[in-house]
């Protein structure tokens, strides 16, 4: 399993960059990593429902409903944090995030499913530790090489690894159904 030295690592080794022993350590490569590494994690989980960072919660309704427009608001899942709402149980449930709230007319406990901020990346399988590595490498790639073609290399190393991972990690468990919405179902 990897670690973010090993992430960081595979990242700076594509850069032809020098490897680091730890992200503290004083050195440029370890601190460009550092600065970055945890909104690079953040964004990366955000963008796909990783089957490690999927996570369900049923929530309590706030004790104030929204000012207008919504008859309930649920605060957020703190624990693991709620890096983005994937769907609700009740996929015709109409809702909208904002802020830490997501506001709906549905009544409480709201079942979710949500994209969980993974701090560990033990947890990731593979393809998502490498497409880690490759999104590291790109947001550090100008600082460390001082060039817009590393940095560009770089993104399209991390679109195709981005792509593999994602295709793979999609197709652990049975597909949901897709249901027909409101407009395919009156062509019907």
């Amino acid at each position: 399993m990897a670690s973010w030295v090993q992430i960081a690592n595979l990242a700076l080794r594509r850069l032809g960059a020098d490897r680091i022993a730890s992200l503290t350590e004083d050195s440029e490569n370890a601190r460009a990593v550092n600065d970055v590494h945890e909104t690079v994690r953040d964004a990366v989980l955000r963008l796909h429902p990783w089957n490690c960072a999927l996570t369900r919660a049923a929530l309590a309704a706030d004790a104030a409903p929204p000012a207008w427009g919504y008859a309930s608001s649920f605060t957020l899942p703190a624990d693991p944090y709620c890096l983005r709402v994937w769907r609700l149980a009740d996929s015709a449930t109409d809702y909208r995030v904002e802020g830490r709230k997501l506001l709906t007319d549905a009544a409480a406990p709201l079942n979710l499913l949500y994209i969980a901020r993974v701090t560990d990346p033990e947890l990731f399988d593979a393809g998502l530790t490498v497409a880690m590595a490759a999104a590291l490498a790109a947001e550090i790639a100008f600082r460390l090489t001082n060039s817009r073609t590393a940095e560009e290399a770089m993104h399209k190393w991390f679109e195709q690894t981005l792509a593999r991972a994602r295709s793979a990690d999609a197709q652990e468990g049975t597909p949901e159904p897709v249901e027909a919405d409101e407009f395919e179902r009156s062509r019907l």
